[in-house]
């Protein structure tokens, strides 16, 4: 059990966490203005930068202070898409908070749906690139990779499932076979949880679930598509919805 004390710390420690909080407190129905007595976009506009339009130290500070606000159904400053959009590697993809120079598929996806979020058109030359580097890291067992030619893992497919159904992406034939959702399903363990490298683990877990249950942090596009039981059984049931 996290405590309120922790809490707070954990909003204060930075803009991608308090953006974090927002998201999931937009999500449980929680009041976003005082969750646990803290003004979650006051958390997050705390660390804004007029000057550079960034948020916190970089584009991963920057991403998940827009997803904050977005969920918290509040305006992102123009700024903002135009830092994200600058500190874009040439190949399409981001480094998180530019420690490094090579792209991060995990975090790319976070920032093709935080410039979607902020009102980007999927069309966008940014956002088209952005996915042509996350196709490009998909491998033979359905997943993606944490960079291109990285073996697949849990954590970075999931992500970029989310960034798909933000992107409304639409493969040919039956979707979850196509984008990933039977590579997640593969990585349950018998107890329930997912597996971060064969080890099952808590933060894993908790990352497959928004992606099975079609909730990207960003927007959710327009969709048309077909899914079978055995590949969102969390959404059938919740919905009570028949393949």
């Amino acid at each position: 059990m996290v405590s309120r004390t922790e809490t707070v710390e954990y909003a204060a420690s930075s803009a991608s966490a308090a953006g974090k909080l927002a998201v999931g407190a937009a999500w449980t129905s929680q009041p976003v203005t005082d969750f646990v007595g803290i003004n979650l976009p006051l958390s997050i506009t705390a660390y804004y930068s007029a000057t550079t339009g960034a948020y916190g130290n970089g584009s991963g500070d920057a991403a998940w202070a827009v997803l904050g606000l977005h969920a918290a159904g509040e305006s992102i400053p123009t700024q903002t898409i135009d830092f994200l959009k600058g500190v874009q590697n040439a190949d399409g993809g981001w480094a998180w908070n530019e420690w490094g120079t090579d792209s991060e598929v995990q975090h790319t996806a976070t920032c093709v749906q935080a410039l979607l979020a902020a009102g980007e058109p999927v069309t966008a030359t940014e956002v088209i690139s952005a996915l042509a580097l996350i196709d490009s890291a998909k491998n033979g067992d359905g997943g993606y990779g944490y960079q291109v030619g990285n073996a697949s893992d849990l954590d970075t497919t999931a992500f970029v499932i989310q960034a798909l159904l933000s992107a409304g992406q639409n493969p040919p034939g039956n979707w979850c076979a196509m984008v990933g959702c039977g590579y997640l399903l593969s990585e349950q363990a018998a107890d329930g949880s997912f597996l971060f490298y064969g080890t099952p683990s808590l933060y894993a877990t908790q990352e497959a679930i928004p992606a099975l249950m079609h909730r990207p942090f960003g927007p959710l596009a327009s969709w048309t598509y077909n899914c079978y039981a055995n590949y969102l059984p969390l959404v059938l049931r919740d919905s009570g919805s028949t393949p």
